[in-house]
């Protein structure tokens, strides 16, 4: 029985392949020839119109303070930022350094300058 079982998905495969593979070539419908069509023509390309004109203005060039430099910074992490570098130049006597920033917050250096640029 447990032959028969374990055996039957084997059988069933060959007997498909059998019957897959003894249709005989002889009696296939002949593959007609698709019908003729006139060439399509294409159209003739229409000419793109120019541009208008661009008035020439002078560039007006933002203060530095209106810039935002880097990513934006939570205004909690600024304020977090400006205690440790009080702190800092309460032991050290000197501003915090970037680089110390960074190690003290634990960010990215891009976000590091960004918020030593808050700070100044």
């Amino acid at each position: 029985m447990r032959f028969g079982i374990a055996g039957w998905p084997a059988l069933a495969f060959l007997g498909g392949t059998l019957l897959a593979h003894s249709h005989d070539s002889e009696n296939q419908e002949p593959v007609l020839p698709a019908p003729e069509t006139e060439p399509d023509i294409a159209p003739e390309p229409q000419p793109v119109p120019a541009p208008p004109p661009v008035a020439k203005e002078t560039p007006t060039i933002p203060s530095a303070a209106s810039v935002p430099i880097g990513p934006p910074v939570p205004a909690a992490l600024v304020d977090h930022a400006r205690r440790l570098a009080a702190d800092h130049q309460a032991r050290t006597g000197a501003r915090i350094d970037t680089d110390t920033l960074r190690a003290r917050l634990g960010v990215p250096l891009h976000l590091a300058d960004a918020i030593a640029a808050q700070l100044t």
